[in-house]
């Protein structure tokens, strides 16, 4: 189980919804609120407008069964103007491969990839992207550019890639 360290505020707000979902007849301690709370953060997507700004999350029940892969084979693509989510290829898929989306880090190097992965989902990665970068330190596939989202964009080097497709 992981376990918060609380501030004073953060536990008002903890014993506040606990409160409130007992008076309702849901039976959850503060506990089972820190539990609740971590598996909607795990489990929901960020909503971006379209100048790139965070304005809040969204539950997809189904979109929350991809899981992550720092060499994902499917994008996700949001309409906010619509509210629709979709998921498109981005490479060819075989039969019966597991379909991945990244959930942090896109063009970042494996180090940055690790820390975002542990503070937001509390997993490491072991897809064969990390493996391969942890093994050949300083031989990454790509140099950073930073895009218009605060995040990085890959940029092809010309140099052999570290793994093939």
């Amino acid at each position: 189980m992981f376990i918060v360290s609380l501030t004073q505020y953060c536990r008002k707000d903890v014993r506040f919804l606990s409160e409130a979902l007992n008076a309702a007849g849901f039976g959850c301690d503060e506990t089972g609120v820190l539990e609740l709370v971590g598996k909607v953060e795990s489990n929901s997507f960020g909503l971006w407008s379209s100048s790139g700004v965070p304005f809040g999350r969204a539950l997809v029940p189904l979109a929350s069964y991809f899981n992550h892969s720092c060499d994902r084979n499917c994008a996700v693509e949001q309409d906010t103007a619509f509210g629709h989510m979709r998921f498109r290829a981005t490479r060819d898929i075989r039969k019966g491969e597991e379909l991945t989306i990244r959930y942090a880090g896109a063009g970042v190097p494996v180090s940055r990839r690790t820390e975002l992965l542990q503070e937001g989902y509390y997993f490491t990665c072991m897809c064969a992207l990390c493996v391969a970068e942890r093994e050949q330190p300083g031989r990454s596939k790509h140099t950073y550019d930073k895009s218009t989202r605060g995040e990085h964009k890959p940029k092809q080097l010309k140099k052999k890639a570290l793994y093939t497709r």
